[in-house]
C-alpha cells in the first residue's frame, strides 16, 4: 500500500510540475504578448506620422537646424583648438628661451665663482683663458696684463 501511495505521490507531483512549467510558460507569452502590443501600437503611431507630410517636413527642418547647430558647434572648437595649439607653442618657445638663458647664468656663475676663487695671478689667468674658451668660444685671443 506504501508502493502505491509513493506512486501516485510521485505521479501527482509530475502532474503538478506539468501544470507549473505551463503557467509559467503562459505567463512568459502574456508579457511577449504585451511587449509586441506596444511595438504595434507605437509602429502605427510612426505610421501615422509618416503618413502626414507636414509631420514630415517640420522633422526634416528640426534635423537639419541641428545639423547646422551642431556644424557651428564643431567650427567653434576646431577655432578654440587652433588658439590652444598657438598659445601651447608660444609657450614652448619662451620656455626654451628661458631655459637657455638659465643655462648661461649658471655658466656665469660658475665663472664668476672660479675667478673670485683666488688671488693668485698665474691661477686668475688661467682662470681667464678657460672663461674665454669655454664662453667667448675665441680659440685666439690676448690677455695684457699691467
Amino acid at each position: 500500500m506504501s508502493e502505491k501511495r509513493d506512486g501516485l505521490f510521485a505521479r501527482a507531483e509530475e502532474v503538478l510540475s506539468v501544470f507549473r512549467r505551463g503557467a509559467e510558460f503562459t505567463q512568459e507569452l502574456l508579457k511577449e504578448n504585451e511587449r509586441l502590443r506596444r511595438s504595434v501600437a507605437e509602429f502605427q503611431t510612426q505610421q501615422l506620422a509618416a503618413s502626414d507630410e507636414h509631420a514630415w517636413e517640420k522633422l526634416r527642418c528640426e534635423l537639419i537646424g541641428r545639423i547646422h547647430s551642431l556644424e557651428g558647434e564643431r567650427d567653434d572648437m576646431l577655432e578654440r583648438l587652433r588658439q590652444i595649439e598657438g598659445e601651447n607653442r608660444h609657450f614652448a618657445e619662451r620656455y626654451l628661451e628661458i631655459e637657455e638663458e638659465n643655462n648661461n647664468l649658471a655658466s656665469l656663475y660658475v665663472a664668476s665663482y672660479q675667478l673670485h676663487s683666488t688671488l693668485d695671478l698665474s691661477e686668475v689667468v688661467q682662470i681667464v683663458v678657460e672663461i674665454v674658451i669655454n664662453l667667448v668660444g675665441a680659440e685666439i685671443f690676448a690677455i695684457y696684463i699691467l
